[in-house]
Order: structure tokens, then sequence, then C-alpha cells
């Protein structure tokens, strides 16, 4: 017999369906990232029979792997740090039966920290074919197991518990497809065995069947629990009628029923509520159109109120126009007056400085020119035309033809003035 490897892809798929050869060249969604084989290999050993993973742990049985006893199986335990990084072999789990045939591995499951992981014989050569799951938990020191999980009634021979199994954080799920309640006729009706986990341990919780059950339904050759639901596949069902057309169970949990129950009376109290807001708005509604309807006759009022408006803006627009061109008349009349302005300074400082030039000059006249002068330098300096070195030397000059003026020497205060002048309009 061909041996079995495991192959992990990028996407944990325990039952994948095909894909058209075409369809999976075009989309190309998955990419196979590793290829995982057991640390110690072994011919016939069927390494990869099952498989489960969970983020970044992943289970795989070799149900015929013969370290502990001939076919006793194995598990596999697979392991990466983070997403892309290498899987290794962290751990290999095998029962403390010692005993040939137990199939260990032959289905796993993982769920976050905990591995569980089913046998389907006991003792195999003498008698005890009743099967047992076996559960581990990762703790800071590795892998331990922590329960062996078997039903409360002890289980009959040949009932095929453990011939499935799920496990969702503190629910484990086993199927037991032969199992019929009577141990004298082999009639494999089907049963999954419910496990919680409490303060105590783990612990039954429910046995499901059927409520259809026949003979040979196999009711419990797959189970899988996901959060307050358990799915459990007979795919023999009505085999015993002689069409075995196969059926899927899906059960709730009490505490999932009690909370659908809750959400299901919140949603008819919202309900309720959406009803009695709906008569509510239905009067609103009325009140609203009627609203819009003094609203329409208000916008059509009031637009002709806009036109009016518009007419004035324009004539205002028109006025505002007018009285721009009469500014820019008075701004180049200004202009005008601005420039005879600066012609008569031109013509005064002329006849000032003709008047300066004159070789003698009495009393009177030098106080005129004295004057002058001074608004002469008082402006240069202001406007900042002159360099601070000449307006220096001009007030150096008028404070001696001031000295001058002082002692009566009229001629001399205006020989300084002069000089002062010649500063302080020297550019």
């Amino acid at each position: 017999m061909k041996k079995i490897a495991a192959y992990l892809l990028g996407a944990a798929v325990a039952a994948a369906p095909m894909l058209h050869p075409a369809t999976a060249r075009a989309a190309e969604p998955y990419n196979q990232i590793a290829k995982l084989t057991a640390s110690d290999p072994g011919a016939d050993d069927l390494f990869g029979v099952s498989v489960s993973v969970d983020g970044n742990i992943m289970a795989v049985g070799s149900k015929w792997d013969d370290d502990n006893a001939f076919n006793s199986g194995a598990v596999y335990v697979f392991e990466r740090m983070a997403p892309g990084s290498p899987w290794t072999q962290t751990a290999k789990f095998v029962t403390d039966l010692n005993t040939a045939y137990q199939v260990f591995g032959h289905s796993v499951s993982v769920s976050g920290g905990t591995i569980v992981a089913s046998i389907l014989n006991e003792n195999f050569f003498d008698g005890d074919r009743t099967g047992a799951v076996y559960v581990y938990d990762k703790g800071a020191l590795g892998w331990s197991q922590t329960a062996k999980l078997k039903p409360d009634s002890g289980g009959e021979q040949s009932d095929n518990f453990g011939i499935s199994v799920s496990v969702d954080g503190d629910t484990i799920v086993v199927g037991a497809s032969e199992e019929d309640g009577n141990p004298s006729q082999y009639l494999a009706y089907g049963a999954a065995y419910v496990f919680e986990k409490g303060a105590s341990g783990w612990s039954e919780a429910a046995k499901l069947t059927a409520d259809y059950a026949q003979a040979s339904d196999r009711f419990g050759n797959s189970v899988s629990v996901s959060g307050g639901l358990v799915g459990v596949g007979a795919y023999n069902s009505g085999a015993s009628s002689g069409s075995a057309i196969g059926a899927a169970d899906v059960f709730e949990t009490p505490v999932a029923r009690a909370a659908e129950s809750a959400q299901i009376a919140s949603l008819q109290g919202d309900l309720t509520q959406c009803q009695a807001d709906l008569t509510a708005s239905s009067g609103q509604n009325a009140q609203l159109q009627s609203d819009l309807t003094a609203t329409n006759a208000t916008i059509t009022s009031q637009a002709g109120q806009i036109t009016s408006l518009a007419s004035d803006l324009a004539a205002a627009n028109q006025t505002i126009q007018d009285k721009n061109a009469e500014i820019s008349t008075l701004t180049a009349d200004l202009t005008a007056a601005n420039q005879t302005i600066a012609e008569r300074d031109a013509t005064i400082s002329s006849m000032i400085l003709s008047f300066l030039q004159k070789k003698s000059v009495d009393e009177i006249a030098a106080a005129v020119i004295r004057d002058a002068v001074r608004k002469t330098i008082d402006d240069a300096f202001a406007q900042g035309e002159t360099s601070a070195k000449n307006i220096a030397k001009a007030e150096k000059e008028y404070a001696k033809g001031m000295s001058e003026m002082n002692k009566v020497r009229y001629d001399k205060a205006v020989k300084h003035f002069k000089k002062a002048y010649q500063h302080v309009t020297k550019k």
C-alpha cells in the first residue's frame, strides 16, 4: 500500500471541493507552502489519513504507525511561529495501551491549544473493540494528555466510537456510526456524543441520534461543531428502505437555543416598535405633505420677489458704474491739480535760490531765507530723499547762519543758509 503524505496548503481545507482545472488556473487562489512528512516515516503507516489545522497548529493522523504496536497508530503535531515561518514537527502522540490495531489517529481535530484524536479499538485481539478519544492540551512545557473520553455507558463492541471527532473551544463531538444500543444485533443506527468542559473537566453532555433512525444509517460517520451548532452526517440514511440518499442533521445547544430565543424576542419587540413607528409616520407624512404644499407656495412667492430684486440689483450696478466713471474723472482732475502745485513749488524754490544768490540782503530777507531753508531741511529729512550725511552738513551750516544772524551779520548768515540749501538738495 502506498504511503500517504499530508500536504499543507495556504488555506486549511479538511475536504476541499474539486475545482475544474481551467477554473483553478484562472483563479489561482492557493499556493502550496509546505509538504509535511513524519520525522520517522514508515511504510504503510497511513500518515495523512486525517488532518486538522487551526491557526499555527496542525495535527496529522497516522493510524497504522507501528511505534507503540503493530498498526497501533500515532498523531503528529506540526507548528509554526507565525504566518510565513516554516512548519516543524513539535510532538508525536501515541497511547499508553501498547496494543495492536488501535488505529489511533483515525480522526483528529484542532481548536486553539487543544488537539483531539480517536482510537477505534482499545484491545483488538482481546475482543475490546470499543473506541476512545484522547484530549491533549498545550501548556508552558509543551503538549500533554489531559483527558480520555468514552461514553458514560462505556460503549459497545464495534460501535465505532471515534469514527469522527470535532472540537471547538470547550465542546467536543464524537461520532459512533455503528452504535445501535443492541449488542446482540448489528443495526448500525449510529449516534454522536457531545462532551463539554466544565470546572471539573470534560463530561458527557448529550447523546445525539436521528429521529428517523433506521438500520445501517451510520449516523455520526462525520461530525462538526462550531459555536452552538453541531452537524452530524448519516451518509447511508435510507439504505434499509432501498435508497441510500444520505442525510445531515443540525443540532443546536441549549445555550445557543436560549440565545436565539432571546434574539427572536428582541427582534419581535423591534418589529412591534417599527409598526408603531410606521403608524406614527403615516400621520407625520400627511402633515409633511401639507407643509410641502405651503412651502411650494412660499417658494413661488419668493421667486417673484427674487425677480424684482434682480432688477433692482441691475439698476444698482449701473449706478455704481456711473459713480466709478465720475471718480475716474475726479482722479484725473486731482492729478492735474497736483501737477500744478508741483510746478508752483518748483517756481518758488527757483525764486528762493535766485534770492539767495544776491550779494547783499537785509534782515527781513535773511529771515525769509532762513525759514525757507529750515522747511527744506525738515521736508528732506521726513521724505528720506537726502542722505543722513548731507542732512548733517546742512544742519551744521544752518546753525552757523543762525549764529551770524544773532550777530546782525545778515550777509554772512545768508551764505551759510545757501550752503545748507545746497547740501540738503544734493542727491
